[in-house]
């Protein structure tokens, strides 16, 4: 017997608001062999089976929960459609060892199957029920036919007094009895029947929800498998990228490494190889001059007694002029005083003039250009500063001279931050406001995150609710200046001092340069650059404050 399937196909259209089933295609065009099924041998079907309990290997022992449905070997023998092969199967972790049980080639009983047989198992108890009720019915009609019979006959005896004919009118009434009797065990037969019916109707009814229920949890516990399997998949694909992430990490300081020794030993060579050709050079003019010794030596003696000759010539007439010299001076010592204060003037207005254009050069410097190792600034030029300070000045009377804590709390809102890191860094921004207010020295702050955490953005918004100009700069770009490293280094700290408000400068990538001088791995021009960034930063300063950041 085919498996069987119950459908229900209409076609909806909605036009002005109201639903209209129009009539469906022909059967033929969807269907195939359909034909109607046999209700009576559903029926037969359905008795023969046997609904059990039973547990399954991962329910817990403990568990008072039965389940119930058709197994054992009778399903395929009298349903063979309603048993399908699952080829694998995946069970939650039992209780003894926390592994999924794995199940292959699992028998599972097709319960639409089995509910269309109970579906047509019901329709021919219904048709039974039909047929009773037409024969009580039936039966009815007939008792109360021999019960208008008997009151006739009773009539009959009443009004016409003879032997015979009372008789066969009680042999009549007993026969009427009996028929009576046997419709009345009939009836009884057929509301037990009924009964009987429709207890088993209860009982596919019961079965039918109960497979529904089965289904129902079998479908919940494969969702739960799916997102257990789904979120263990996430994490193993969270720690995957995690371990590459460390992996091209490491990877990269690794080629820095290398990158870094290999840099050093070309150095080494190309210092080891002037070495050698100057030693070679020495060598070469140091023979050169042993092969010409007698020449030289000629050579010497000649040029030693030209020159002392002239130097006695000299000395001769140096004493000459200054016999001649302080005779005169003894003659008119007024002309001399005067001479002398010329020369001092003289002196004095060539060192003014060489200290002015100095201090002219740095100022034009710190003003109109910044250095090259500046990226960023908020730093204007000297004119708007001029305009700043002329309008802070008119507003002076009318401003706070002092942030609150929650003004400074303000000015981080668009900043996302622990509440622990938010509260320090609220903390020092409050503190350096104070301190640049009372014109006291700035503390200066090391920030470490990996890339993309805010470091920048943090140092931003620290200088503005700070009143401090903003510098941005990168310890990568001191190294590739070379031996004008110092040189830039230098200047950066006199353009700093040179703001009207004070400088906060954000160095990114600090561990670029900066490193233990007591190691070898630093060159001679990063060596140079980190002692003249100790210089300007080694004494307490009230003109700038330092955020350093680094990501190790």
């Amino acid at each position: 017997m085919n498996q069987s399937h119950t459908h229900v196909v209409l076609f909806l259209s909605k036009a002005n608001n109201n639903m209209n089933i129009h009539s469906a295609p022909p059967l033929h065009h969807t269907y195939l062999d359909v034909t109607p099924l046999n209700t009576s041998k559903c029926l037969e079907t359905i008795h023969s089976l046997n609904v059990s309990s039973y547990r399954l290997p991962f329910d817990r022992k403990q568990s008072s929960r039965l389940r119930l449905g058709v197994i054992g070997p009778q399903v395929p023998a009298i349903i063979p459609d309603a048993l399908d092969i699952m080829p694998k199967r995946v069970l939650p972790p039992e209780e003894r060892n926390g592994n999924p049980l794995i199940m292959y080639n699992v028998p599972i009983i097709n319960e639409n199957t089995i509910f269309m047989y109970g579906v047509g198992a019901t329709q021919e108890l219904i048709k039974k029920v039909k047929s009773l009720e037409a024969l009580v019915d039936m039966h009815i009609q007939k008792v109360s036919m021999i019960h208008a019979d008997a009151a006739k006959l009773e009539y009959i005896l009443t009004n016409v007094p003879n032997k015979d004919s009372d008789l066969r009118v009680r042999a009549a009434l007993a026969e009427a009895e009996a028929a009576r009797i046997e419709l009345e065990l009939k009836l009884k037969n057929a509301e037990e029947e009924e009964a009987y019916l429709q207890a088993q109707r209860d009982i596919e009814i019961e079965a039918i929800r109960r497979n529904e229920d089965l289904v129902l949890n079998r479908i919940n516990r494969e969702d739960e498998i799916s997102k257990l399997r789904s979120k263990e998949e996430l994490r193993v694909k969270y720690e995957l990228a995690r371990a590459n992430e460390k992996i091209k990490r490491d990877t990269t300081e690794a080629i820095s490494l290398v990158q870094y020794e290999r840099d050093l030993a070309l150095q080494n060579a190309n210092e080891q190889a002037k070495a050698r050709t100057a030693e070679a050079i020495a060598h070469a003019k140091a023979q050169a001059e042993r092969a010409n010794e007698d020449v030289h030596i000629r050579k010497l003696k000649e040029e030693a007694e030209q020159s002392r000759k002239k130097s006695i010539a000299a000395i001769n007439a140096i004493a000459m002029h200054i016999s001649s010299g302080l005779l005169s001076a003894s003659q008119n010592p007024k002309q001399v005083l005067t001479f002398v204060m010329y020369i001092a003037l003289f002196m004095t207005g060539i060192f003014t003039a060489k200290e002015f254009a100095r201090m002219f050069r740095l100022l034009i410097e710190s003003t109109v250009g910044k250095p090259k190792l500046i990226r960023e600034t908020t730093r204007r030029s000297l004119l708007w500063q001029w305009v700043e300070s002329a309008i802070e000045a008119l507003s002076f009377p009318f401003r706070t001279q002092i942030k609150t804590h929650m003004q400074f709390s303000e000015s981080f809102n668009d900043v996302i931050l622990e509440d622990s890191l938010k509260e320090r860094i609220l903390s020092i921004a409050t503190s350096a406001s104070k301190v640049r207010e009372n014109k006291a020295p700035h503390r200066h702050i090391l920030l470490y995150g990996p890339p993309g955490t805010g470091k920048t953005m943090v140092a931003r918004k620290l200088a503005k609710s700070i009143g401090l100009d903003y510098a941005l700069m990168s310890g990568g770009d001191v190294g590739p200046l070379g031996s004008d490293a110092v040189t830039q280094i230098h200047n950066l700290f006199r353009w700093a001092k040179m703001s009207r408000k004070g400088v906060l400068l954000f160095i990114d990538e600090a561990e670029c340069f900066l490193s233990d001088r007591k190691k070898n791995c630093l060159t001679e021009n990063a060596h140079n650059a980190l002692n003249a960034l100790l210089f300007n930063t080694g004494s307490e300063r009230t003109d700038f404050m330092m955020v350093l950041a680094t990501n190790r």
